[in-house]
């Protein structure tokens, strides 16, 4: 595997990305699409759960100890001191616009699932008592004004006030499509990092037998540092 492998054969639509999480995860084929189908509150719980899934994939790949994963799998997603969001913060895995996105659906999920009298509430309902149409929104459609969700080109505000499901289901596939290639990448660089180990020790093994005294790094950047004096010297006699 060299560096150009971890670009290769990764999803390139953010639904096509879904599917391939939603299929690693274990669940049915058809999940995400059937989340559409729910009712608001069953809708947030499920999304909030495949999002958790995710984020606690991406932290571990990023640190490369699955046998961390329960352990970070049982951190509350959204603390921004304790939780999965301060190790996505501190280890710079996602930007601010998909953190933001994660911690607002962890704060409806929080007031649906903590007031029994949220479980017939719908999202249009929410957002028009929580008076939080332009925080949710922004966070939402990732800051930006108009993101087109259709050929009408109306503001976002309106795309949400309208059917805040099918803005959030549809901007929710961006952002698990952007933890799951970044996933894939973290593991493959892991991956590396492991192959060009076993190569070093194998490496160091020759070395000691031929009386080398020198780790296998530290041998490789002499020999490139001294192959590039010489081919500079070679290039300067031929000027």
């Amino acid at each position: 595997m060299t560096n150009n492998d971890i670009y290769n054969n990764r999803p390139t639509e953010p639904f096509e990305a879904v599917e391939e999480l939603v299929k690693e995860l274990g669940l049915p084929e058809g999940f995400y699409a059937e989340l559409l189908g729910e009712d608001d509150w069953s809708f947030i719980i499920k999304l909030h759960a495949l999002m958790e899934a995710a984020v606690t994939g991406l932290i571990v790949a990023a640190l490369g100890q699955k046998e961390l994963h329960n352990l970070i799998s049982r951190l509350e997603l959204s603390n921004k001191t304790t939780g999965k969001m301060a190790f996505v913060k501190a280890l710079s895995l996602l930007e601010d616009d998909y953190r933001r996105f994660i911690v607002t659906l962890s704060q409806i999920r929080n007031e649906f699932v903590h007031d029994v009298s949220n479980v017939g509430m719908s999202l249009k309902e929410y957002i028009a008592q929580s008076n939080k149409l332009d925080s949710v929104t922004k966070a939402f459609c990732f800051g930006k004004d108009k993101v087109e969700f259709d050929k009408r080109k109306l503001d976002n505000k309106e795309y949400m006030r309208e059917d805040p499901k099918e803005v959030i289901w549809t901007t929710a596939a961006v952002c698990l499509g952007v933890i799951y290639v970044k996933k894939l990448n973290k593991t493959d660089i892991w991956k590396l990092k492991e192959t060009r180990q076993r190569m070093y020790g194998r490496l160091e093994g020759v070395m000691r037998l031929v009386g080398i005294e020198t780790d296998a790094e530290t041998f490789i950047a002499q020999h490139k540092e001294a192959n590039t004096a010489e081919t500079d010297k070679g290039e300067s006699e031929q000027s």
